[in-house]
């Protein structure tokens, strides 16, 4: 998340809603899924979900 967003609360807040949303699509087994990919997959696979707060 810093690599994408920067190292400022505001990385914090958008993982924290990256991770809520992953959570509510996706479930839990997907969550620990997303802590182990490389942050260019991550940001690919899950940037989608940053939509709703556009």
């Amino acid at each position: 998340m810093n690599r994408a967003f920067g190292k400022k609360r505001f990385t914090y807040r958008i993982g924290c809603g990256m991770v809520n949303r992953i959570e509510q699509e996706k479930g839990m087994d997907e969550i620990r899924k997303a802590f182990y990919m490389d942050a260019d997959e991550f940001v690919e696979r899950y940037d989608r979900l940053l939509d709703v707060y556009r």
